[in-house]
């Protein structure tokens, strides 16, 4: 067989279309070469101007240490602040589980140099607006989704109701509230480093003892995942039919829990952990005009990452480019060659509708000669342990990594939270795929850049 491919080949280079062509062939290598030559050492020169010679370790500047440090809730507001703004507290509780910031706003009055006055001030406000009475006004839950596969919930708002972060309620599942301390500094410190490089880290942001329960609720065996993707999949239809789940990658199992009466509340339980983060950010990000806009959560799903699960191609999680904001909490430790997560920092920058096409490739491509390219939540020396929730900008370029290990598979909680007039995916198909390979090319591109 080689030797007639060998004869083929010297009969093909014998022929005169071969040696009219062979000029050609010659410049077009020569040109390829001089322009990869010429590529990178106008990398080199960027990276010598900028003085980025050596990558810059973000995860210092983007980590938050939240570990153990919870404190017992503060609260809803008093009967006489109620009566003040003409609700109830149930009503309250009500507007809070359903995503209005009505609990940051009464945080930060209580936080102000005048508690008393702010709080009277923004009862007076909400008074006015109606912004929690008009809220207990909609329609309930059931009407909006009922009884059915939860795949049909995908990227609509079905008035999924979370768990309040200022008070657990009777009956709602939730884990214990970090202290976000020092206020409102720490919160803003967050916000910054998600406007900046689209992604922050929260260590512990969700204590063992809750991501244990979570593990348990939802099928782990005996506190640990020892079923394969399929297994656990099969049981949690067996719990609920109308779970919907796909795989969209080999080996990597995705269970949409959103919709489902027996899975959602436990699902959801995470958010009075982040909740703080969710209305600070959206606030920033809608430049405080909250009151014209409205939060919902548009994904509840866990991900099972069998062993030899191949790596993801690289997508955004809302192309719309209005804000929005995706929590990845790991249910297990995730090493550096089991699944972890590769973000391209800044890259949230390209589809921020604000900024014009100057000042987004700017943005992004600054963040990026300051990181060499991708980054990565778990290194060899450094673990993503369970409870560690990972903050990304909707918008920001990520992609799940490969598991190369041959033991139990791993697994992560997912909460995506979005804007109801930009639901997502934000986009239609061909704006996704031509996201996806301008993604892809960039981190060769940095490859690149950091190799020379």
């Amino acid at each position: 067989m080689a030797h007639r491919r060998t004869a083929a080949w010297k009969k093909f280079v014998n022929t005169e279309t071969f040696k009219q062509a062979l000029p050609y062939i010659i410049k077009a290598t020569g040109g390829t070469v001089a322009a990869g030559c010429g590529l990178a050492l106008g990398l080199k020169q960027l990276k010598t101007g900028l003085n980025y010679q050596e990558p810059k370790d973000i995860w210092p500047e983007v980590s938050f240490d939240l570990r153990k440090k919870f404190a017992k809730p503060q609260g809803g507001p008093s009967k006489a602040l109620c009566d003040l703004g003409g609700f109830s507290l149930d009503e309250f509780w009500e507007a809070a589980s359903r995503l209005r910031p009505v609990e940051l706003e009464l945080e930060e009055a209580r936080e102000g140099p005048e508690p008393s006055k702010a709080t009277s001030e923004l009862m007076a406000r909400w008074k006015e607006s109606g912004i929690i009475t008009k809220t207990a006004q909609e329609p309930p839950r059931a009407d909006l989704f009922g009884r059915r596969l939860t795949s049909d919930a995908q990227g609509v708002d079905i008035g999924v109701l979370v768990p309040p972060y200022l008070a657990p309620l009777e009956g709602v599942p939730t884990v214990k509230v970090p202290t976000w301390e020092p206020r409102p500094t720490l919160r803003k410190k967050v916000v910054d480093a998600l406007d900046t490089y689209g992604v922050a880290l929260l260590q512990g942001a969700i204590e063992s003892e809750d991501i244990k329960k979570l593990r348990d609720e939802l099928g782990f065996l005996n506190g640990k995942l020892t079923r394969r993707a399929t297994e656990l999949g099969q049981w949690l239809q067996q719990m609920d039919p109308n779970v919907g789940m796909g795989r969209y990658t080999f080996g990597r199992l995705h269970c949409l829990l959103r919709g489902s009466p027996e899975f959602e509340p436990t699902a959801v339980a995470a958010h009075a952990a982040v909740a703080p983060l969710v209305y600070s950010y959206f606030k920033t990000a809608t430049k405080g005009n909250m009151e014209n806009e409205k939060i919902f959560l548009s994904e509840a799903q866990i991900i099972i990452n069998d062993p030899l699960a191949e790596t993801q191609g690289w997508h955004l999680d809302n192309a719309s480019g209005r804000p929005a904001i995706t929590f990845l909490v790991p249910l297990t430790d995730i090493h550096h060659d089991r699944g972890s997560q590769a973000i391209l920092p800044g890259s949230h920058r390209f589809c921020e509708g604000d900024l014009s096409l100057s000042q987004r490739l700017g943005s992004c491509f600054r963040a990026l000669c300051e990181s060499h390219g991708a980054i990565f939540v778990a290194t060899p020396e450094r673990k993503w342990a369970a409870g560690d929730v990972l903050v990304l900008d909707g918008r920001v370029m990520h992609k799940g990594l490969a598991n190369e290990g041959l033991g139990a598979p791993t697994a992560m909680l997912v909460l995506r939270y979005d804007l109801t007039d930009s639901p997502p995916p934000g986009s239609g198909r061909g704006f996704l795929r031509f996201m996806s390979r301008l993604a892809r090319t960039t981190d060769h591109l940095f490859r690149l850049y950091a190799a020379v």
